[in-house]
């Protein structure tokens, strides 16, 4: 249990900073285009 929780983190970090750059990016787009 404890270890399938784990991945599940790590996976939800991954997804996390997957958006989190992608919503960096569209910002940087539409303020310094």
């Amino acid at each position: 249990m404890w270890r399938e929780g784990n991945i599940s983190l790590r996976e939800g970090a991954k997804l996390l900073s997957i958006s989190h750059t992608t919503f960096s990016n569209r910002l940087k787009e539409k303020y310094f285009k």
